[in-house]
């Protein structure tokens, strides 16, 4: 309708002022609108669940409009702690068979168990599951607490027993498949060893970088 003719970036800014952390109940409804849409061709949307943290430089300061302290571990729906956010995770569904991405929601924390991260994973699938999106996977990267998260979930990625996959949350007959995030992961060991080796035992790439 408006062509190229956005509105004013203030005018964006005051739409999304009122995002606060927890799961996004706008996200959702734009979730089911896309889900409806595809069923009006015949469709089914499949997407995948993506986690990420972020970190965040640590500062606490009160706001006047809010009446409140910003800055704070924060899950949403009034779930705060006195300590600084040192981070911020993200949940993300992203489509399948069509392209978009969505913000499913994200939470300011300053560290979080395994078992944590798959209770905001399970929540994060029911709700996905609500609006009739089928979800087939879900993508992170590799700290020790991600493989807590999902040996909490049901899957598991030790070399001797591998099962890349758990049950869904709300639909057990349903698996949902475990990505690892490959450009993570290489950082990762870029991070610790700064060397990576081929199959056969031969130097193949040497980081320059300094971590």
């Amino acid at each position: 309708m408006f062509e190229n003719a956005l509105p004013h970036l203030a005018t964006i800014k005051k739409w999304f002022a009122n995002g606060q952390p927890g799961f996004s109940s706008i996200a959702i409804q734009l979730l089911s609108q896309k889900v409806q849409q595809l069923k009006s061709e015949g469709k089914m949307l499949v997407v995948s669940l993506m986690l990420d943290d972020m970190a965040l430089r640590k500062e606490i300061e009160f706001s006047s409009s809010e009446q409140k302290f910003n800055g704070l571990s924060d899950f949403g729906q009034g779930i705060e702690s006195s300590s600084p956010a040192k981070e911020v995770l993200v949940i993300m569904v992203v489509g399948v068979n069509c392209h978009f991405k969505l913000p499913l929601g994200y939470f300011f924390i300053s560290g979080l168990s395994g078992q944590e991260r798959a209770n905001l994973v399970r929540e994060a699938l029911t709700k996905v599951y609500e609006t009739n999106a089928n979800c087939v996977s879900l993508t992170c990267y590799g700290p020790s607490a991600h493989f807590t998260m999902l040996r909490e979930l049901g899957a598991c990625l030790d070399f001797e027993n591998v099962s890349p996959s758990f049950s869904h949350s709300s639909d057990t007959s349903k698996e949902v498949n475990i990505f690892l995030d490959a450009a993570h992961m290489l950082k990762l060991c870029f991070g610790s060893e700064k060397v990576l080796y081929s199959v056969t035992g031969a130097l193949h790439y040497k980081s320059s970088f300094k971590y």
